[in-house]
């Protein structure tokens, strides 16, 4: 947007400057509001989400809530009965305790060999030797209590602190895979609902949950549209099945790349204040909410042939009484025999026009 501004500032600087001496004024007109947009529909987005993804196979055993609902935290979802959670489980508690051990073991003998090494009884290849041993050990027992940590918090029945017996006698493994926060939950692409019976594979995505304490509204402007919502400008959002309004805050803009749209076009994102608890559950990701600016347009049309330039920059001759006095403004683009410009003039007060014709 500043280099498009840039060029145009320069073209009428080198267009109207030379023609300065030669002006004469022959009428006013009157400056002409422009608002092309008294508001603007964007989309409802989350300002946080959370992703839950299955670590392993499973089959889908018992279905709580749907997508699209809203949910506590630690609010059950759905659950998954897995085989080859139950052979995960069994064969790590098993090498944990195994590992743990040798680990224990290799520790105390360490620590023995160390004082033989001091005393030069042990060669520094037989230290180094248990020393690595005891190292590896280690790591594997991380390995171990790692592949653990992604499903025991999900087993029922708490099974991954229980001794082999109770668990034997608690098989088949259920997962129970539950909020982990409070909000909208929302479904994947490949998953719209939850069906019992459905094979889920390890690392799929099974839901979102957003936050929807606040939320984000994305709307795609054109660069002479972004002074109505410019950085911390307060607007009004309308949104919600009732309509409701609330106060939000452009808070970023981002250029659009693309090869399709003549002039510059940006994403602004807009954070709304706290939701209500009752809009908070009713409230759709990827709906739409209208933006209305809570100031007025600052910008204008003003007839080309009202614009002067100087070395200063671009500015009009506003009427003031018997008198006039200069005005800077910036130009965006021309729209017929109209400049559109933003500056600090008001609708219909007049300014002066001229004859370039010498």
């Amino acid at each position: 947007m500043f280099n498009h501004l840039v060029y145009i500032t320069i073209f009428l600087f080198l267009s109207l400057s030379g023609c300065e001496e030669a002006k004469t004024q022959v009428s006013t007109s009157r400056v002409i509001p422009y608002q092309e947009h008294t508001s603007f529909i964007g989309t409802i987005e989350a300002s946080e989400r959370s992703l839950i993804s299955t670590p392993i196979n499973g089959i889908i055993d018992e279905v709580y809530v749907q997508p699209g609902s809203f949910v506590e935290a630690n609010q059950p979802i759905l659950s998954l009965q897995s085989d080859a959670a139950e052979e995960t489980l069994l064969k790590n508690l098993a090498r944990e305790a195994i590992v743990k051990s040798q680990a224990e073991r290799l520790s105390r003998k360490l620590e023995a060999y160390t004082d033989l090494f001091a005393e030069g009884i042990i060669s520094q290849n037989e230290f180094d030797a248990i020393k690595n041993s005891k190292i590896a050990s280690e790591y594997e027992l991380i390995e171990v209590k790692q592949t653990l940590s992604h499903i025991c918090p999900l087993v029922r029945n708490s099974l991954c602190q229980a001794n082999t017996e109770k668990i034997a006698h608690s098989l088949p493994i259920f997962l129970d895979f539950k909020s982990p926060q409070k909000g909208q939950l929302i479904g994947t692409k490949t998953i719209t609902k939850y069906r019992k019976g459905t094979t889920l594979k390890a690392h799929e995505t099974l839901f979102y949950v957003v936050d929807v304490s606040s939320i984000i509204v994305s709307v795609v402007v054109n660069d002479h549209e972004l002074h109505a919502l410019p950085l911390n400008q307060k607007v009004i959002l309308t949104l919600g099945p009732d309509q409701k309004k609330l106060q939000g805050t452009v808070k970023s803009y981002q250029g659009i790349p693309s090869k399709h749209h003549a002039q510059p076009q940006f994403m602004v994102s807009i954070l709304s204040e706290e939701l209500p608890p009752n809009l908070q559950k009713v409230i759709q990701i990827g709906a739409s909410a209208t933006i209305t600016p809570s100031t007025e347009s600052s910008l204008f049309l003003v007839p080309t042939n009202s614009l002067s330039s100087d070395t200063k920059g671009t500015f009009v001759q506003r009427i003031n009484g018997p008198d006039s006095e200069r005005v800077e403004v910036t130009p965006m683009h021309q729209l017929g025999e109209y400049w559109l410009v933003n500056g600090a003039l008001k609708a219909h007060q007049h300014v002066k026009t001229y004859d370039s014709h010498s």
